[in-house]
């Protein structure tokens, strides 16, 4: 996530963090862990 923060022009991955989810309603790593979860359903 350190990464994705930079990239996204953030100093500090909490700031992305705490951006993020203000505008999707949920954490990266939520949103990864229910990525990963519909991927592991799709056949």
């Amino acid at each position: 996530m350190q990464q994705a923060a930079w990239m996204s022009g953030y100093q500090h991955a909490t700031n992305f963090a705490t951006a993020f989810r203000r505008r999707y309603g949920c954490s990266p790593g939520e949103l990864r862990d229910a990525s990963l979860t519909a991927s592991r359903h799709c056949a």
